[in-house]
């Protein structure tokens, strides 16, 4: 009876549908699985990216606060009596010639 099922066409057509069904499902999963694979390459590398991005913007906001800080220092060095030009009247501005030399 065994030997029946086997050579029974319609049991080689399902069988072989069968296996062919199987093989599609496994083709498209593994096409997904490296469609995904890859995204995640990408977003990692973006990531790095990124990462490489914000250490380079922290090290230049340090460098910004250096510089801010030596400004800071350097401009308490003036006299307490200088003021900017910008807070004078318009009446008390230096002339241009002055102000060229």
């Amino acid at each position: 009876m065994a030997s029946s099922t086997t050579n029974n066409p319609i049991q080689k057509d399902l069988k072989e549908a069968s296996e062919q069904f199987q093989q599609q499902i496994l083709n498209a999963s593994n096409y997904q699985l490296s469609q995904a694979n890859q995204s995640i390459s990408q977003v990692s590398s973006g990531m790095t990216k990124v990462q490489k991005s914000l250490e380079e913007a922290r090290s230049n906001i340090r460098s910004l606060e250096r510089e801010l800080k030596s400004f800071k220092e350097h401009t308490m060095k003036f006299d307490s009596s200088f003021v900017p030009l910008i807070t004078l009247p318009k009446e008390e501005w230096p002339s241009a010639k002055y102000v060229a030399k």
